[in-house]
């Protein structure tokens, strides 16, 4: 199906200094991000599949907003920036039950990608992140133990 170009209308008011945002790193998400789900959500014993799908939720109803935006209808700012913050989060949450610093490997990728297409720019990790020392403990051992093993093989046990 081919859409009409019409412009993209957008809530041009949205401004997150407004919203009591400030820059964030990984680090400093991972350990609001940690502490939440372990108070907020006890009870809850997710796998990674779980955050997975919640992932694609949340990434889906982004797409959404922008399908509605290419076919000309208004849509707000920060109902996508909501959507994006949400699939964000749970990234980090699937990212910390596997063992994985996020900052550190999205820094490796960019870095990868950036050297394949010749791209001079490069980033750095927080030295120091928290991500990979005390936060671990709230991660169950399963998960921080045999973090290879999940991701090669997603149903531990079965054969």
């Amino acid at each position: 199906m081919k859409y009409r170009k019409k412009p993209l209308v957008v809530d041009r008011a949205y401004d997150p200094a407004s919203h009591d945002c400030h820059p964030l790193s990984f680090g400093q998400l991972r350990e609001a991000n940690v502490r939440r789900n372990a108070t907020a959500f006890r009870g809850e014993d997710w796998t990674p599949t779980d955050w997975g799908n919640a992932i694609a939720g949340e990434v889906g109803e982004a797409c959404n907003l922008l399908k509605k935006l290419r076919r000309g209808e208004s849509v707000e700012r920060s109902a996508i920036a909501h959507e994006l913050a949400d699939a964000v989060t749970y990234i980090d949450l699937l990212a910390n039950m596997l063992g994985i610093d996020l900052g550190q490997a999205v820094a490796h990728k960019w870095n990868h990608v950036s050297r394949r297409i010749q791209y001079d720019g490069v980033l750095t990790p927080e030295p120091d992140s928290p991500c990979n020392h005390e936060l671990l403990s709230l991660v169950p051992s399963v998960f921080t133990e045999n973090a290879t093993f999940l991701v090669t093989d997603p149903m531990p046990g079965k054969e």
